[in-house]
């Protein structure tokens, strides 16, 4: 462990299914308390997107707004953390959650309550927490945060134009990136496409816990995953006895960028309000918040 702020340590979890792999991330706490506790305590995990990194975009200014301890961190291929990086590397990443999962419960004394995903790191817990049910008991969660996460996988081909330039001579399209602010290129192949395109996200109207409370936001102006992705997701939650509220920041590209600090402001509301009152309505109102507050003093 290496320290970086009174109540930030950056942690390196041996990947056992990587030999030689550590993951890297973030355990920020909500205290200065260093001394392991006997007891479990509840922990928000936040997940980044394709090519992203665990302090990009609303994740740091996220992790130190939450009442309750947090853990970000790298995926195998992104920033800090080793590994062939590919587009359509799912499974992988659904193993990165797992062994991260199991060191945070085990080594760590966390039970994970609450999990944040935008965009691929959405992906990536739906379907941990649609399969693993041990895992997912042994945890507890209670609560997720789904950001601008694609449900029509097959649209990615909508960006063909871009890829078969390159596809139709047997060549890599080179992806070209700032990943913490230094340049990168990555290699997308023909076949990454089509395993990306094979992905089917259909399985979370039967699997996803039922009783899970869901906070499902989208982006008016997002160019990589259609707006009307966040509609399909919230079909596809209906009918649960946890609440799935949904809410489109109307003027937000698919980072939300100039949106964070709303972001941020809404993911703490309303997991204030699902903590309180067991549930959040439908649509997402920040009114709510101070009403239910108000409501529960009298």
């Amino acid at each position: 462990m290496s320290q970086l702020d009174p109540n930030s340590t950056k942690i390196r979890i041996p990947h056992t299914l990587s030999p030689g792999c550590e993951i890297v991330g973030i355990l920020q706490r909500t205290s200065d308390t260093k001394e392991a506790s006997s007891s479990s305590r509840k922990l928000a995990l936040i997940l980044h997107g394709v090519l992203g990194h665990k302090d990009y975009l609303h994740q740091k200014l996220l992790a130190r707004s939450l009442p309750m301890d947090s853990f970000r961190f790298d995926f195998r291929g992104n920033h800090e953390t080793a590994g062939e990086w590919s587009m359509a590397a799912f499974p992988r990443d659904v193993d990165d959650l797992r062994v991260v999962s199991k060191y945070l419960r085990e080594e760590l004394n966390y039970e994970i309550d609450l999990i944040v995903g935008h965009s691929r790191g959405a992906l990536v817990s739906n379907w941990w927490l649609s399969h693993d049910e041990e895992e997912i008991r042994l945890n507890q969660v209670r609560k997720v945060v789904h950001l601008c996460g694609r449900y029509r996988m097959e649209r990615i081909h909508d960006k063909d134009p871009i890829y078969d330039p390159y596809f139709n001579k047997s060549l890599a399209y080179p992806w070209a990136v700032r990943v913490a602010s230094k340049p990168l290129t990555v290699n997308v192949t023909a076949a990454q496409i089509e395993e990306f395109a094979s992905w089917d996200n259909s399985y979370a109207k039967t699997k996803f816990p039922k009783e899970i409370c869901v906070l499902n936001v989208g982006a008016g102006r997002d160019t990589v995953v259609p707006p009307w992705d966040v509609f399909l997701w919230q079909r596809e939650w209906q009918g649960r006895i946890g609440s799935t509220t949904m809410h489109v920041v109307e003027l937000a590209d698919h980072n939300l960028v100039g949106h964070h600090p709303e972001i941020v402001e809404m993911i703490c509301g309303w997991n204030e309000l699902v903590d309180r009152e067991g549930k959040a309505p439908p649509v997402w109102d920040p009114a709510l918040v101070a009403a239910s507050s108000t409501s529960s003093k009298l």
